[in-house]
């Protein structure tokens, strides 16, 4: 991948990973996603991942949160909503 985008891409997920949000290598979230009641460290973005543009995160607060977890090599598309009260586990190289 090009170093700029890479770096582009970095800067738009910056307020993400300060908050606690795990990625992986050359894992990219697109710009304005948004994250509502949600405690950012339950969420795992895998190696090579790729999530669109307005992906919208919704997890319910409850004392066995497991979060949402993104395998390697997916990819999801723009507007993309997940809403979860325990978990949702994503697989490797899927395409949503």
């Amino acid at each position: 991948m090009n170093i700029f985008f890479l770096l582009a891409a970095f800067t738009v997920s910056l307020p993400a990973r300060l908050y606690g949000m795990k990625f992986g290598n050359h894992a990219i979230l697109g710009p304005g996603y948004n994250f509502l009641n949600v405690d950012l460290k339950f969420v795992m973005i895998g190696n090579g991942c790729i999530v669109g543009k307005n992906a919208f995160f919704f997890i319910q607060k409850n004392k066995k949160n497991e979060g949402i977890q993104i395998g390697n090599g997916t990819n999801v598309g723009r507007y993309a909503t997940f809403s979860c009260v325990r978990k949702i586990k994503i697989g490797n190289n899927c395409l949503i």
